[in-house]
C-alpha cells in the first residue's frame, strides 16, 4: 500500500506512522508540525492523539467505529477511553448508532453523524470500470471469497469439498470459476492455499503471473496484490466475505453496489451496513447447528474466556477439543499401532495419556 500511495500525486509526501510510543509520537509531531490530524474507523492511538492535542493539533475521527464490543467501551477500559477521545476536536460518525455507543461513555457537541465516505470512494470506483481480469472472466460464473483469513478458510473449504467433489472438472462442467483474495497476500499465507486448493484437485494460478492476453484464465485465482478487492467483484456472481468468523467481518458494500449475492460469517456487530442489511431483511441470518460453539477471541478478555469454556468441556466430558490425531484415528486416516507410536514421546504429558487411552478404548 505505502509504495502505490507513494506515487500519487495528490499528495506532498507520504511516510509511515510510527509506534504508539510517547517519545516516537513527540518526535512525529513536532518533526511535520501539522495543523490537523485525521484518522480514520480503528486507527486509535492513544499516544499520537494526546500527543498532537497537547500540541495543539486539531484532531478529527472520521469513519469513528466504536461497536458495542469495541475495547473502547470495555468497562476496565472507560476511563481511559474518555482521556484518549476528549484528545479529538471532532469525532464523525457513519450512524447514530455509533454516536449513541459514544455517547453512553460522554456527551460531547463534537459527535456528528456525517455518513461512511468509504461509500463515496466505493461508487467512485464502481463508476470507473477498471479492467484487472482478462476477457475470459466475464464468460464464466465467478465466486469470489474476498478478505479471507483461515478461520474463514476452514468454512470454505468444507463447503468445496462437498461442491466440487472433482474439483476442476466440476468447476468446468459448471462454467463456474473460483478467485480467491486473502486479507493478507504474504508468502505464507498464499502457499497455504496453494497447498489446499492442490489437494482439493483444484489447479490454481497468481494473478501476478496473468498474461495480457485476453483468453488467459484458470479454475482458481489466487490475488496475491493489495488494493484490487472492491473492483473484482465486478467479475463476480457471488461473494464471500472474509472476517465474519474472527474480529468482524469485512466491507459487504463494495460486493453489494455490484449486485451480486453474497455471504459472510456471524461476526457483524462492528460493521454498519451488514447489521442494517440485517435489519432491513435482506440478510439471512442462520444459527449454527446444536453442539455447535462461537467463541469470540478478539480481546484479551474473550481469549481468558474461551480458554476457560474449552477446560471445563474437556475436564467434564472428559474429551479433547481440536485433536487431530484422535480425528484421524476415528476416521480411518490412520490405525491404533500408529496413533499410539504418535502418543509415545506424548506420555508424559496429559495430551499423550488420552491418546493411549483413546487407542485402547
Amino acid at each position: 500500500i505505502y509504495n502505490k500511495e507513494n506515487q500519487n500525486t495528490i499528495v506532498d509526501a507520504v511516510c509511515y506512522q510510527p509506534f504508539d510510543i510517547i517519545w516516537l509520537s513527540n518526535y512525529f509531531f513536532k518533526s511535520i508540525n501539522p495543523e490537523k490530524y485525521i484518522i480514520t474507523r480503528h486507527d486509535i492511538w492513544p499516544n499520537h492523539i494526546m500527543t498532537a492535542s497537547n500540541m495543539g493539533v486539531t484532531c478529527i475521527l472520521i469513519n469513528a467505529n466504536i461497536h458495542k464490543h469495541s475495547i473502547w467501551m470495555k468497562r476496565y477500559f472507560q476511563s481511559l477511553t474518555k482521556i484518549i477521545f476528549r484528545g479529538f476536536n471532532f469525532i464523525l460518525t457513519p450512524s447514530s448508532r455509533i454516536k449513541n455507543n459514544i455517547e453512553k461513555l460522554f456527551s460531547r457537541h463534537n459527535i456528528i453523524v456525517t455518513g461512511d465516505s468509504r461509500f463515496n470512494q466505493i461508487i467512485k470506483r464502481y463508476n470507473k470500470n477498471i479492467k484487472l481480469l482478462p476477457d475470459s472472466y466475464h464468460k464464466s460464473n465467478n465466486i469470489i471469497f474476498g478478505s479471507i483469513d483461515c478461520m474463514d478458510e476452514d468454512f470454505i473449504f468444507t463447503a468445496l469439498k462437498e461442491l466440487y467433489i472433482n474439483g476442476d472438472k466440476d468447476l468446468d462442467d459448471k462454467q463456474q470459476k473460483l478467485i480467491f483474495v486473502p486479507h493478507e497476500v504474504d508468502t505464507i499465507t498464499i502457499n497455504r492455499l496453494l497447498k489446499k486448493l492442490e489437494q482439493y484437485l483444484f489447479t490454481s494460478k497468481l494473478y501476478s503471473s496473468l498474461a495480457d492476453n485476453a483468453n488467459d484464465s484458470a479454475n482458481v485465482l489466487i490475488i496475491d496484490k493489495v488494493g484490487l478487492l472492491a473492483d473484482l467483484y465486478r467479475y463476480s456472481k457471488v461473494a464471500y466475505v472474509g472476517g465474519g468468523f474472527s474480529r468482524g467481518v469485512h466491507s459487504v458494500i463494495e460486493p453489494a453496489v455490484y449486485n451480486v449475492y453474497i455471504g459472510f460469517g456471524p461476526n457483524i456487530e462492528m460493521l454498519d451496513e451488514a447489521k442494517l442489511l440485517k435489519q432491513k431483511g435482506q440478510l439471512d441470518v442462520r444459527l449454527l447447528g446444536r453442539g455447535t460453539v462461537w467463541l469470540d477471541t478478539g480481546t484479551f478478555q474473550s481469549l481468558m474466556q474461551a480458554n476457560q469454556y474449552v477446560q471445563v468441556i474437556e475436564e467434564r466430558q472428559g474429551r479433547k477439543i481440536g485433536c487431530i490425531e484422535e480425528a484421524a484415528y476415528r476416521m480411518g486416516y490412520i490405525n491404533k499401532a500408529q496413533l499410539l507410536d504418535i502418543a509415545e514421546p506424548l506420555r508424559k504429558s496429559g495430551y499423550g495419556e488420552y491418546l493411549v487411552k483413546l487407542a485402547n478404548s
